[in-house]
């Protein structure tokens, strides 16, 4: 019984997020899907491949050739353990490999409903640590951004035109440095709901943007950064996985779905 009980312990922490998803029922509406330790997600090369069959991959770095941007995989491609990761140094991130779709800009406009999820580690939490956005740091570039704060706190916000905010969310979760952290959100702006959730935590907010723009997002999308490379991951950071949906609000229910089976993988 003990060994089929471990048996049983590792087959979990090795759960793949595709066929998770798939188990879940949550692959309507998914749009990005992206493991570090899967191997059909990345075994080399300049692009974390997409798994949710709408080809929204993301480069390592500015571009997609080989920089100093671009962050490194710690161990071997395709094990599934919680080795396979990936490394930042403070200069690092991941940005689309294409020009915003809708489904991004849709995020900052009326009527939003979308979520994301993903396995993060901080190095420090004393400076803003982008999860993932496409308006950088000022309010008047168009777009949203997931953040831990300076002041170690999560953060939402979605900017409009002008020198404001349709909406800034600053919730009472507040990840500690050097520690795995699984951290999603959802928003359904017309119904005016909305929670940021943090290891089986959610903070929950009223939704509603206040007058938002209809233009599309100044900054195409990143992960690690909140847009136009500002506020990156901090050094010694680390990213397990990262998925986003859009016409698609997450229950929280769902999202605790998500945290019990993959915190198995990386220890938490």
């Amino acid at each position: 019984m003990p060994a089929f009980l471990g048996g049983a312990v590792a087959s979990q922490a090795r759960t793949r997020l595709l066929p998770l998803m798939q188990r879940l029922g949550l692959t309507a509406n998914l749009t990005v899907l992206l493991d570090a330790g899967d191997q059909a997600s990345f075994s080399s090369g300049q692009t974390w491949v997409d798994l949710s069959g709408g080809g929204d991959s993301f480069f390592l770095g500015a571009t997609s050739g080989s920089e100093a941007s671009d962050p490194t995989l710690n161990g071997t491609a395709g094990r599934l353990s919680a080795n396979e990761y990936w490394k930042f140094n403070g200069s690092q991130y991941f940005i689309l490999n294409q020009a915003n779709p809708a489904w991004v800009n849709n995020i900052h406009k009326a009527a939003a409903k979308f979520s994301s999820a993903g396995l993060y580690w901080f190095g420090a939490v004393n400076t803003a640590n982008g999860i993932w956005g496409n308006n950088a740091n000022a309010p008047g570039n168009l777009g949203a951004r997931l953040t831990v704060t300076a002041a170690g706190a999560l953060n939402f916000n979605v900017a409009k035109t002008g020198a404001s905010f349709a909406l800034d969310v600053s919730s009472t979760l507040s990840p500690t440095a050097g520690a795995w952290h699984f951290i999603g959100m959802s928003v359904d702006e017309a119904a005016g709901t909305g929670f940021i959730h943090m290891d089986g935590t959610n903070f929950s907010f009223t939704s509603t943007y206040a007058t938002p723009s209809a233009a599309s997002a100044t900054y195409t999308i990143e992960i690690g950064a909140r847009g136009n490379g500002d506020g990156k991951f901090s050094n010694t950071s680390r990213m397990g996985f990262h998925s986003m949906w859009e016409g698609r609000s997450l229950t929280s229910v769902e999202m605790a779905a998500i945290y019990a089976a993959m915190r198995l993988r990386f220890g938490i």
